[in-house]
């Protein structure tokens, strides 16, 4: 008999325990009912603000990206020009180089 009344009484406790602590004036409920809404609120808006900026990081990259194939490209295009250009006759493109340079006189 008395160990059911020690658990009945251990059951009591353990259901009322949890309600203990539930006890706050009102003021103090609204205050961080208030609080924490205006956490929630920034929450949200740190997690917009962070999403933005990943769309314009992967904006950003892709166009780092074409201008490096477009510089790529282009000098691509000037070698090509450039080895073409120098192919004629690298003897005289170097030659007359050097006369307008003032250096030497063209060798024929």
């Amino acid at each position: 008999m008395v160990t059911r009344r020690l658990l009945v009484f251990a059951i009591f406790w353990m259901a009322l325990a949890p309600a203990a602590g539930c006890l706050v004036p009102a003021s103090r409920f609204y205050a961080l009912k208030n609080q924490n809404e205006s956490l929630v609120d920034r929450n949200y808006a740190l997690r917009t603000e962070i999403e933005n900026l990943r769309v314009h990081c992967r904006d950003t990259e892709d166009q780092l990206i074409r201008a490096e194939r477009q510089l790529a490209m282009l000098e691509y295009s000037t070698n090509k020009t450039a080895s073409f250009l120098g192919s004629e006759d690298p003897g005289r493109a170097r030659s007359t180089d050097r006369a307008q340079r003032g250096h030497e006189p063209p060798s024929l």
